[in-house]
């Protein structure tokens, strides 16, 4: 969240999309091993840490797929709608829109991807 008075918007949005990045997040969990990105997990760097840290990293893709399903490692749609929503989100951000209209924006642009994929009205996951 970006303080509306901040004079520094851009920048404070600048340094928080870095250190949330997906390369910030491998490098950190390369040692720390707390990530949440299942493209994290799956990076070699990362699973070749899996006996190291007694097998965290197996447990954890197994109760994945036991509380996600087997066709879906962590959430079918996750990896695609996250970025989707960043990208809309910036852009309406850019266009100076306000709030309430950028979660308008976002919602709509992901009820859009979830239609043409063909993943709208699917259930993915325990919900």
């Amino acid at each position: 969240m970006l303080s509306a008075y901040s004079p520094r918007q851009e920048a404070s949005f600048l340094f928080a999309s870095f250190m949330v990045s997906k390369a910030v997040e491998l490098k950190k969990n390369l040692d720390v091993g707390l990530p949440v990105r299942w493209s994290t997990f799956q990076d070699p760097r990362f699973k070749a840490k899996d006996a190291e840290w007694g097998g965290i990293v197996t447990v954890t893709e197994i109760a994945g797929r036991s509380h996600f399903g087997t066709d879906n490692d962590i959430g079918v749609v996750y990896p695609y709608i996250l970025p989707l929503a960043r990208d809309k989100g910036m852009e309406a951000f850019g266009k100076g829109m306000k709030g309430e209209e950028i979660a308008v924006y976002v919602a709509q642009a992901i009820d859009d991807f979830l239609k043409e994929s063909g993943w709208m009205g699917k259930k993915v996951g325990p919900l």
